[in-house]
């Protein structure tokens, strides 16, 4: 059976070197074939759609040259404005959309826009929907009018939707409930990785000295206490005389921010490094090979607790190929730990406590046995269950299934 067409609808433009949501889509779709792909996102001067794909642009706000402060306090009538202004001036792009028949609309939200167009695009166009929910954003977006909408835009999009992507089991669970929704066809689908890219001969464990711990990514609010609180552990560790370090690899955006704000709350950042940004794919890979342990973070924040508790990190799964061992920080409630936990490949702390992290990594550099544990069940698992050959057949099985349905 044919691959069904799918028209992209996100934010989160596919990109090969980006990380997160974009490389996460990237990895996803880089084997569908690309004729039958097309992508609506918004229009940037930033960010440039692939070449491979058809591309369709939309504006995200018609009045984002009114000042912040005007914007939300206005955002319920601004975005009754927008849709009003985009049903007239995205006529067009809607006919664009019919014209080139696609089977499936696959809305992949990062924020309100998309949830919008894709309500309106579920009664226009003659297609089935697929959402795929990377994180709970909505949640923790303020109370008002404009939240209100785009809830009910989404509840909307999940019950007429043909199937749903989830990036976790309590994703998929919590939009359930919440919003009361019937059984779907439901893929959990996380970041795959390239079987060469899987490290076939990782550095040997042994009991050590000497000890590096990493971090790779953004630092989002979602991130930022439990990368303090490891930073704040290394630091303690050192005052006892061990030579642990604690390298964050990061675009200068975010190291720079945070530093400022960790050194301004009076943080010892004794031991922490800043490794720069890895800006190729296959340049973060192959330099985390080099450390003891890679961290995750989610937040302890109550305040960004449906971040943590719905969405597991593309870089988990990054991690694991490098053969280098995890250990994930946040609550007992994060979905990344629970992720890494159920599989027994990788250490979890849901203290935020540094002298109880300091201790707890002291016990993983002492354990040379279970860290190789760890990190094999981790190659394994990566390679049996998130490889790209799998997680292609798993996307492609799915959608034709939805199709067909």
């Amino acid at each position: 059976m044919q691959l069904p067409r799918i028209l992209l609808l996100t934010e989160a433009v596919p990109m090969k070197n980006r990380g997160g949501a974009k490389q996460t889509l990237y990895n996803l779709l880089k084997e569908y074939p690309q004729e039958n792909l097309s992508l609506l996102t918004i229009k940037s001067d930033e960010v440039a759609p692939p070449d491979s794909m058809k591309s369709f642009l939309y504006r995200e706000s018609y009045f984002d040259f009114l000042p912040s402060v005007i914007q939300t306090r206005f955002s319920y009538p601004l975005y009754q404005l927008n849709c009003i202004i985009r049903k007239t001036v995205g006529y067009d792009k809607i006919n664009q959309i019919i014209d080139w028949k696609p089977d499936i609309i696959l809305v992949v939200p990062m924020g309100s826009a998309p949830v919008w167009i894709g309500e309106e695009l579920s009664r226009k166009v003659p297609a089935k929907v697929v959402v795929y929910m990377m994180d709970d954003w909505l949640e923790v977006q303020r109370p008002g009018p404009a939240k209100w909408a785009t809830d009910r835009n989404l509840k909307h999009l999940l019950q007429i939707s043909a199937g749903w992507i989830m990036i976790s089991k309590n994703m998929s669970q919590t939009l359930k409930e919440r919003y009361q929704l019937d059984n779907k066809k439901v893929l959990i689908a996380q970041n795959p990785v390239y079987l060469e890219a899987i490290n076939l001969n990782p550095k040997p464990i042994v009991a050590t000295n000497s000890f590096k711990l990493a971090y790779a990514g953004a630092i989002l609010p979602m991130h930022a206490d439990g990368v303090k609180l490891v930073a704040k552990a290394v630091s303690l560790l050192r005052k006892q005389g061990k030579d642990v370090t604690f390298t964050v690899f990061a675009s200068d955006y975010y190291w720079s921010y945070w530093e400022q704000v960790w050194k301004k709350n009076g943080a010892d950042m004794d031991g922490v490094i800043y490794g720069g940004y890895l800006e190729r794919y296959a340049d973060f890979l192959l330099q985390l090979q080099n450390y003891d342990l890679c961290v995750v973070s989610a937040a302890f924040n109550p305040k960004l607790a449906p971040y943590s508790r719905s969405s597991v990190q593309t870089k988990i799964t990054d991690y694991w190929s490098t053969g280098a061992p995890i250990l994930s920080v946040g609550p007992t409630y994060s979905a990344c730990s629970q992720f890494v936990a159920e599989r027994e490949a990788g250490f979890v702390i849901d203290k935020n406590d540094p002298a109880a992290c300091a201790e707890f990594i002291l016990k993983i550099m002492n354990n040379p046995e279970l860290r190789k544990k760890y990190r094999d069940n981790g190659l394994r698992i990566v390679r049996d269950e998130f490889s790209m050959p799998i997680v292609t057949k798993q996307i492609n099985e799915f959608f034709k299934d939805i199709h067909a349905s």
